[in-house]
């Protein structure tokens, strides 16, 4: 009988075919892994970049030459311009699917790890090998949890791309490069009603904005008003905040009366809680009486002029009329404070 050896290659080790199939798997899913940060990348910084070019439009239309046509265009442009950017910066449900599969592949990965280093342990192994084993996946796991929580702030582009939140635009309180009290100044439209003898305006804005203070200048001309012909009637009132009124002529006090209104919280976020009346006793139609109206709004940002067309009292009795401004600039006493800003920074 002829006794035959067996090849050395051909002997298997009992282990080699575990082994094989564990990496053969983790491998597959590290690669998966990979993919969808490449995936997910890409997307996210599609979204991030269109919302800098919409945000840095927007900034830009507020430096635009105040031209005639300038104030029949801008609040359409501006409202246009934030909604796209509050769409765009919205959580993407498929992307957040394709996240959780991803950090499901990682936890898959890191189990099937640890399965094989405690199988390891219950096997004729050597001891000081699954110890390096397990303190070499110690560390690993916690490389791929910080990867898990980066893979989690992808889908958010506040944190990877800088991109300011709808609400800090909106708050006059948070300083961003969209201001907050320009924003407002270029939106804003009054609706203003004569009837009555009473003059009634009515801010307007198309955004809730926070900690917003507007202050409003009604200029009156009545010609041969005895004893104070062609005089200019000034009154001041705050419409946010502590109701305060003044006059820089005396003598007129009992010719203007205001009722302010403000909703629960006193932010301008619902502008028909707010409106402004003037009673006099020679408003109303065939007068020729002439109104001059200017709003100053405010924030910790600095203080803006917003100025509306002039209008004759008898061409809009009895109507209801949209002011859009013809002009904003910004407040003298103002500037100081956009210094000590900038100074800040």
């Amino acid at each position: 009988m002829i006794k035959q050896d067996i090849p050395s290659t051909i002997i298997v080790n009992k282990y080699e075919f575990f082994e094989t199939f564990t990496f053969s798997i983790t491998a597959s899913l590290v690669t998966l892994v990979g993919l969808i940060t490449i995936f997910l990348s890409i997307n996210v910084q599609h979204s991030i970049q269109k919302a800098r070019e919409i945000y840095w439009e927007a900034i830009g239309f507020t430096y635009e030459e105040q031209d005639s046509t300038y104030f029949n265009s801008i609040r359409g442009k501006l409202r246009r311009n934030v909604e796209l950017y509050r769409q765009i910066l919205m959580p993407n449900f498929f992307n957040k699917i394709v996240i959780f599969i991803a950090i499901g592949s990682i936890l898959a990965v890191v189990y099937i790890w640890w399965s094989y280093v405690y199988y390891l342990s219950t096997i004729e192994a050597d001891g000081n090998q699954v110890n390096h084993a397990r303190q070499y996946l110690i560390i690993v796991t916690t490389v791929l949890a910080a990867f898990c929580i980066i893979l989690l702030m992808i889908i958010r582009p506040f944190f990877t791309g800088k991109i300011v939140k709808v609400k800090k635009i909106f708050n006059g309180n948070i300083r961003t490069e969209l201001s907050t009290v320009s924003l407002a100044a270029h939106t804003i439209e009054i609706l203003v009603v004569v009837d009555y003898g009473y003059l009634q305006i009515v801010p307007r804005f198309p955004f809730d904005y926070k900690n917003l203070k507007i202050e409003t200048d009604i200029e009156l001309y009545i010609p041969d008003a005895k004893p104070y012909p062609a005089l200019k009637y000034i009154s001041k009132c705050v419409l946010q905040g502590e109701m305060q009124m003044k006059y820089k002529v005396d003598g007129i006090v009992d010719l203007f009366g205001y009722d302010v209104k403000f909703n629960e919280t006193g932010d301008i976020n619902d502008s028909k809680y707010i409106n402004e009346q003037c009673r006099i006793p020679d408003l109303g139609a065939g007068n020729g009486s002439e109104v001059n109206i200017t709003l100053y709004l405010e924030t910790k940002e600095g203080k803006l002029v917003v100025k509306f067309p002039k209008f004759i009292i008898e061409d809009i009795y009895g109507t209801i009329n949209t002011l859009k401004p013809t002009s904003v600039q910004r407040s003298l006493d103002s500037i100081e404070t956009f210094r000590q800003l900038r100074t800040k920074d």
